[in-house]
């Protein structure tokens, strides 16, 4: 999976990205592909004042999934991929 990742936002508008390749298992593939797919969780914007927003594309398979979150609607699969990626960073 190839992915990119742009958070930006919070206090001080700190920009953080992420671009890279990482092998996930299928499961995990179904799992993302149905958060960015979900209507209800996508690009809900409740105006929070210096939340992070995450702009997330995922090429998985061959096809590309993208969505915009911030702290309020992020999906437990897309804060553990981040935290994935940013070990694998470190």
């Amino acid at each position: 999976m190839f992915y990119n990742i742009h958070i930006s936002g919070g206090f001080a508008n700190i920009q953080r990205e992420y671009e890279g390749k990482l092998d996930i298992d299928i499961q995990q593939k179904e799992n993302l592909k149905k958060v960015l797919n979900n209507p209800n969780l996508v690009n809900e914007n409740k105006n929070l004042t210096d939340a992070f927003v995450y702009d997330v594309k995922l090429n998985i398979d061959g096809k590309i999934y993208g969505a915009t979150f911030n702290e309020s609607t992020i999906p437990q699969e897309i804060v553990n991929l981040v935290d994935e990626i940013e070990k694998s960073t470190t």
